[in-house]
C-alpha cells in the first residue's frame, strides 16, 4: 500500500472501552503498516489527539464518560485547519447510531462484526481521500493568502456582467461593496464609481478578445483629490471573467512629477529648454500652414554672475524666481492682433542659468516682437527687493523670426542667441534683431573657438617679452609676458580677438595655466643664461583670479616645478577685478602676498573708484595706463600722470608707465621719478630668443 511505502506511517487513533476490540483493531492495523494510538475512553482520546499528530480516528459509539458522538463533535471542532477522517464503530443493526454519527461530523462507519481482511484497505482509501481534500484546502488557503497579499482588487463576473465574487484589498477601498449574495450587475453595485466603465470594458473584450487597460477616476467622499485605478479584464473559464483592479494613484503622480521635471524648470516653475524645442517645432509648423510667423526672444540678465558671486546662490535663485514672476505678469493675456485673426500669444521658458526665452506666435509684422521686447525691458526697470537687498537689473534681448531666420527649432534658437550676444556687446539693455551679418560673425566665432581649443594642446601659443626699463637706476632685469597665438590655419591671431573669446567660453583658465607655467620656465631659463635674476610679469584674468583654489594651485605648482624665487614671478591684475567682492578679493590678495608675490595694478586710472580700492588693498605697484602716456603733450594729462606717480609713491608703491613711444614722454616721466617704463621707444614685445639677445647687448653696454 502507498501508506506502507511512506517514511512516516499514518497514525490511527483508536478509542474503545472493550479490551478485545482494542487489541484486534491494533493488531489488524499494525499488520497493514499503520501506527496506532490506543485509548480506553473518550476523555483519553481527546487528550491523545492534542498531543499527537493523528491522521485518522476510530471511535466506538458506546464508551463510558463521553460517548463516541460527543467525542466526534469535539474532535471536529479541534481539527478545523486540517481535515481528519473520523470513523464510528457501531453494531450492524444500529441504524439510528449511524445517522447520529453523520450529524455529529463522522465521515464513515464500520459495523460489527468487523471484516478484518478489508479493514486496512478501507482505512487506506479514507486516508487517501482525506489527503486529497487537505491538498485542495491547502491550495485554496495559499491562493487566498496570495489574494490578500496582492495590491489588486479582484471582481469575478458572469458573461452578462453579473457579479459572482469579489475581493478587495481593504474594506475602505473606494470600489468596495458588500456582495449581496444574489444576482447583481457591476453597473448597479458600482454606480457612479466606475461600474459603467467596467461593463463597457467587458463588452469590448467579448467582441475583440482583447482590450486595453482602463483608467477609472474616483473622488472618494470627503477627499479633495481623485484616486486613479487601472482595470484589466481576462477570461476565466468558459463563461466567467475577472477584473483585476489596481490603485495607480501614486504611480500616476510619480509619472506627472517625472514629466514635470522633464519639461519644467524646478526653480521658477517655467517650461524648460526641452519644452521650448518641442513647442517651437509645433509653432513653426503651424505658422507655415496659416501663413503667419513666430518670433523667439532670447533674454539674458546682464551681469547676473556678479549677483551670485557677491550675494550667494540663494539670493541669485530668489532673484531668478522674481524675474520669472515679473515676466509672466508682463506678458499675461497679451493680445494685440486684429479680432479677425488668432490672438497673439506668448510662452515663457527658462532656457538655463540666467537666460529666458519668449516664443510669440500668430504675428504678421516684426514690430510686434519689438513691442513685446520693450514691454519686457520696461517691466524690469523697477528695482527688485531680494532678502532686504535692492537690486536693479537690465536685460539684453536677441530676436529671431521663423521661418526666415530658422525653419527648425534649433536653428531659430541659435540665431536668437547670436542676436542676444550682439546686444550684450552693445551694452546693457539692448535689443538686437538677427541678421545675416550676425550669422557670419557667429560662424566665424564658432570656427575661432574650435581653433582655440586645438591651440591649447598643440603648442600654438607663445609668450613674447616686452622689456621693462628701470628709470631709478636700479640694476634690475624685468619684462612683461604677452601672449601670442600663431594658428595653423589663420596665422597670427591678434590678442584682442582671441582673449575675449577665451574669457566668454571659459578657455581662459587652461590658457592662463599655460601662461603661468611657461612664464615660470622662462624666468628660470633666462636667469641662467644671462647670469642675473630676471623677473617676468604675467597678467591674471578675472576668471583666474576669482577661482581662488585654481589660482593658488596653479602658481604653487609652477614655482615648485621650476624652483624659482616667488618674487621673480610678478602678478598683474586689472582694476575691474577689485570691484567684485571686497572680502573675497581681500582674502585672495592677502594669500598671494603671504606667498611672496609682487602684485601690480594694470591699466590704473581706467576703472571705477580707483582711490577707493587703493585704500583697501595692499599692492606693490601701479601701472599707468597708456592712454595717459599718449596724451602727455597736454597739461591736463601731465597733471594726472604726476598725481598718479605721487599717490603711488606716498603709498609705498613703485610706478610703471607703459606705452612710451617718444623721447619727450620718457624725459617727463624720468623727471617725475617714475620707477619703470616700457613701450616701443625701448622695444616692441620680443620672442624669447630675441629678448635674451636684447638683454645681453644692454648688459654688455653697461646700460
Amino acid at each position: 500500500m502507498e501508506w506502507q511505502n511512506n517514511e512516516i506511517p499514518a497514525t490511527v487513533l483508536i478509542a474503545d472501552d472493550e479490551f478485545d476490540m482494542r487489541f484486534l483493531l491494533e493488531k489488524a492495523l499494525t499488520k497493514h503498516g499503520f501506527k496506532t494510538i490506543v485509548c480506553e475512553d473518550g476523555g483519553e482520546a481527546l487528550e491523545a489527539f492534542t498531543q499527537h499528530k493523528v491522521d485518522i480516528v476510530l471511535l466506538d459509539v458506546q464508551m463510558p464518560g463521553k460517548n463516541g458522538f460527543e467525542v466526534c463533535n469535539l474532535l471536529r471542532q479541534m481539527s478545523r485547519e486540517r481535515f481528519i477522517p473520523i470513523v464510528m464503530v457501531t453494531g450492524l443493526e444500529d441504524i439510528q447510531s449511524i445517522e447520529t454519527a453523520y450529524e455529529f461530523g463522522a465521515d464513515d462507519f464500520i459495523t460489527k462484526p468487523i471484516n478484518w481482511q478489508i479493514l486496512g484497505h478501507r482505512i487506506f482509501y479514507l486516508l487517501k481521500g482525506s489527503r486529497a481534500l487537505n491538498q485542495v484546502q491547502e491550495k485554496e488557503m495559499r491562493e487566498r493568502a496570495l489574494f490578500r497579499a496582492l495590491p489588486d482588487s479582484i471582481i469575478r463576473v458572469s458573461v452578462d456582467a453579473e457579479v459572482l465574487d469579489a475581493h478587495f484589498t481593504a474594506v475602505n477601498h473606494p470600489l468596495h461593496f458588500i456582495f449581496p449574495g444574489k444576482s447583481s450587475r457591476l453597473a448597479s453595485l458600482l454606480e457612479g464609481r466606475g461600474g459603467e466603465e467596467l461593463e463597457h470594458q467587458l463588452s469590448i473584450f467579448k467582441k475583440l478578445g482583447f482590450v486595453n487597460n482602463y483608467d477609472i477616476e474616483i473622488k472618494p467622499a470627503g477627499e479633495e483629490s481623485k484616486q486613479i485605478f487601472e482595470s484589466r479584464v481576462a477570461l476565466s473559464g468558459e463563461s466567467e471573467y475577472i477584473f483585476v483592479i489596481r490603485d495607480i494613484t501614486k504611480q500616476r503622480a510619480a509619472e506627472e512629477r517625472i514629466r514635470y521635471l522633464a519639461f519644467y524648470d524646478n526653480l521658477t516653475g517655467l517650461p524648460n529648454r526641452t519644452f521650448l524645442e518641442k513647442e517651437l517645432t509645433r509653432i513653426i509648423n503651424s505658422g507655415k500652414r496659416r501663413g503667419c510667423f513666430a518670433s523667439l526672444l532670447f533674454i539674458n540678465v546682464d551681469k547676473f554672475s556678479r549677483i551670485n558671486e557677491g550675494f550667494g546662490l540663494e539670493v541669485g535663485d530668489s532673484l531668478l524666481q522674481a524675474i520669472a514672476n515679473r515676466l509672466k505678469d508682463s506678458l499675461r493675456n497679451y493680445d494685440i492682433a486684429a479680432r479677425s485673426k488668432p490672438a497673439v500669444t506668448s510662452n515663457i521658458t527658462r532656457f538655463g542659468g540666467d537666460e529666458f526665452a519668449v516664443v510669440i506666435e500668430n504675428i504678421y509684422t516684426h514690430d510686434v516682437a519689438l513691442r513685446i521686447a520693450r514691454r519686457v525691458q520696461e517691466s524690469m526697470s523697477a528695482p527688485f527687493h531680494i532678502h532686504n537687498i535692492e537690486m536693479h537689473i537690465k536685460m539684453s534681448i536677441g530676436v529671431a523670426f521663423a521661418p526666415e531666420d530658422g525653419e527648425t527649432a534649433n536653428h531659430l534658437i541659435e540665431n536668437a542667441d547670436a542676436a542676444m550676444r550682439l546686444s550684450k556687446k552693445n551694452g546693457p539693455g539692448h535689443v538686437e534683431f538677427f541678421s545675416q551679418d550676425i550669422s557670419e560673425t557667429t560662424k566665424k566665432r564658432v570656427a575661432l573657438e574650435a581653433e582655440l581649443r586645438y591651440a591649447i594642446g598643440n603648442q600654438e601659443f607663445e609668450l613674447y617679452l616686452q622689456p621693462k626699463i628701470a628709470l631709478n637706476g636700479k640694476p634690475h632685469l624685468s619684462a612683461e609676458a604677452l601672449l601670442r597665438w600663431n594658428n595653423r590655419k589663420l596665422g597670427k591671431v591678434p590678442p584682442d580677438q582671441f582673449i575675449p573669446l577665451a574669457e566668454d567660453t571659459g578657455l581662459i583658465l587652461p590658457i592662463s595655466q599655460w601662461v603661468v607655467d611657461e612664464a615660470a620656465r622662462i624666468v628660470r631659463m633666462v636667469s641662467q643664461q644671462l647670469g642675473a635674476q630676471t623677473s617676468i610679469a604675467v597678467n591674471l584674468s578675472p576668471q583666474q583670479f576669482n577661482n581662488e583654489n585654481f589660482l593658488i594651485e596653479c602658481l604653487g605648482n609652477a614655482l615648485a616645478r621650476e624652483k624659482i624665487d616667488v618674487s621673480l614671478l610678478e602678478l598683474e591684475i586689472t582694476e575691474y577685478v577689485l570691484l567684485d567682492d571686497t572680502s573675497r578679493t581681500q582674502r585672495i590678495l592677502e594669500c598671494l602676498k603671504d606667498m611672496g608675490f609682487i602684485i601690480a595694478i594694470d591699466d590704473f586710472g581706467t576703472g571705477y573708484s580707483s582711490l577707493n580700492y587703493l585704500s583697501k588693498f595692499e599692492v606693490d605697484a601701479l601701472k599707468i595706463d597708456r592712454s595717459f602716456i599718449n596724451s602727455l603733450d597736454s597739461e591736463r594729462s601731465q597733471k594726472l600722470a604726476k598725481l598718479i606717480i605721487s599717490i603711488g609713491h606716498n603709498l609705498g608703491m613703485e610706478v610703471v608707465a607703459e606705452g612710451i613711444e617718444t623721447k619727450d614722454q620718457l624725459q617727463f616721466l624720468t623727471e617725475e621719478k617714475c620707477d619703470y617704463a616700457q613701450g616701443y621707444y625701448f622695444s616692441r614685445p620680443l620672442p624669447l630668443a630675441e629678448y635674451i639677445q636684447y638683454q645681453r647687448k644692454k648688459i654688455a653696454s653697461g646700460k
